[in-house]
């Protein structure tokens, strides 16, 4: 894994702002742009880059890593998140057991209204941990020490600027981003 900073990574500025870490996802490393970073292949011929990124919030810093690597040629891929939980993962996260999350999950278990899965119909399924986060949050009432969902935000972003090309009318999807 190589790593991307800023061009000035001056950390002497108070309004810089904390350093940021997270990874990023690009379809190549330009040398041009990173000159002597080194390289790690990642599956299909991707490459992730650990970024450190001074910004005055996480998704400042995101957002300006991401546009950095684009003006250098970059395609951004995604985010890695960490998003996608099992109800395993989501016991131990909050420290209760797998069968009392998948009693929630299953609607056998107060409160209602656990999110649904990502991947209905499927022998594991996976779940949404920011949408998860916040039904723990405001309707079961646990308290969740974790960050904002920053990352899977900005991941979705990606996502959604790579398909709305292929959408005849992206106009109307744009539109759910912001409701009337």
């Amino acid at each position: 894994m190589w790593v991307l900073e800023q061009e000035r990574a001056t950390y002497e500025s108070a309004a810089a702002g904390a350093v940021h870490r997270f990874h990023l996802v690009l379809d190549r490393a330009p040398a041009a742009a990173f000159p002597g970073a080194p390289r790690r292949p990642g599956p299909a011929g991707t490459v992730e880059v650990g970024v450190r990124w001074a910004a005055a919030d996480l998704a400042a810093a995101v957002a300006a890593a991401v546009r950095h690597a684009e003006a250098a040629g970059a395609r951004v891929w995604r985010v890695v998140a960490d998003d996608w939980v099992t109800v395993a993962e989501i016991g131990v996260r909050i420290g209760r057991s797998r069968e009392t999350v998948r009693r929630w999950a299953a609607g056998s278990r107060p409160p209602a209204g656990f999110p649904p899965p990502l991947n209905p119909g499927c022998a594991v399924m996976f779940y949404s941990w920011a949408e998860v986060r916040r039904w723990l949050r405001y309707e079961a009432d646990i308290a969740v020490a974790d960050a904002p969902p920053v990352l899977a935000a900005a991941n979705l972003a990606l996502h959604l600027r790579r398909t709305a090309a292929d959408i005849p009318d992206a106009a109307a999807i744009w539109s759910l981003l912001f409701p009337d």
